[in-house]
């Protein structure tokens, strides 16, 4: 359930991508969102990290290595970041 995006970041390794999947989990988590009737929802979010590597052809699959993080990460709990 929900929705997904991707975020390509260019020049930025794999740790550095982390951590700025990580910035954003925790922006988007911290506070809860107030409905117009004041009700209060939490939002989690999942991301799924992934580099392009030297040999890779296109980003076919880098897209499939970041979804499988993404999906790794929504079935250990979610509210998470996992790389591949």
């Amino acid at each position: 359930g929900g929705e997904e995006f991707a975020f390509l970041l260019p020049e930025t390794g794999l740790q550095e991508a982390e951590r700025v999947a990580e910035r954003l989990r925790e922006g988007v988590s911290c506070d809860p969102a107030e409905m117009d009737d004041g009700d209060r929802v939490w939002i989690a979010a999942s991301f799924g990290v992934a580099a392009l590597r030297e040999g890779m052809k296109g980003f076919t699959k880098l897209v499939e290595e970041a979804d499988a993080a993404l999906y790794a990460a929504k079935r250990q709990g979610k509210d998470r970041v996992i790389r591949h």
